[in-house]
């Protein structure tokens, strides 16, 4: 599991407290634990890119004024139009207790369908799990070296291999497949 460190420090309260934060150009959030009060932060803009701009689920050691914790990425929220920071939600892990992360797909091997003509497509990038922190991935790796045109891979298949992680998506999704290429008769229709 990917690790990256974060420095934050204490903050107030109160919305005219994160007005305040924002206008001085660092970024508001919460720090909490299942079960217990949350610690409102406050961090760099650039110490949040690491955890934020990634395609990986990251352990975030949390330095809150000397004081280190284990969390991850919970939530976060963007301004609509210039897209910057305006919130974050740390998710403290605890041994022993189970953590729901969503947690993105990586795509290895060159497909026997693409090697024919066909076209790689990924349906769907993530997917929600539940585990034991020890147990976290950064990604789930799915092989799809044996896929070929026309054949999809299947969110089950990825549980069968996965056994100590419980997806939040009971339905059986398609994760990725190989799709025909569209081809252009000879009459231009």
């Amino acid at each position: 599991m990917a690790e990256v460190a974060l420095k934050v420090e204490k903050r107030s309260t109160g919305r005219r407290a994160s007005k305040d934060i924002r206008n001085s150009g660092k970024i508001p959030g919460v720090y909490y634990v299942k079960g217990s009060e949350g610690i409102p932060i406050v961090a760099e803009p650039l110490a949040l890119r690491p955890i934020v701009y990634t395609a990986q689920t990251k352990v975030v050691k949390l330095d809150i004024d000397g004081e280190l914790k284990d969390c991850v990425l919970k939530d976060i929220s963007f301004h609509p139009v210039t897209d910057n920071i305006l919130h974050f939600d740390l998710l403290g892990l605890t041994e022993g207790h189970k953590v729901t992360v969503k947690v993105p797909f990586k795509f290895n091997g060159q497909a026997k369908g693409v090697m024919s003509g066909g076209l790689f497509r990924p349906v769907i990038n993530n997917t929600k799990v539940t585990c034991l922190p020890k147990d976290l991935p950064e990604f789930l790796n799915i092989d799809i070296s044996g896929l070929d045109i026309g054949k999809v891979i299947r969110l089950n298949e990825l549980k069968a291999v996965n056994p100590q992680l419980e997806f939040a998506i009971k339905e059986n999704p398609v994760v990725c497949t190989i799709a025909r290429p569209r081809v252009k008769t000879a009459g231009g229709n």
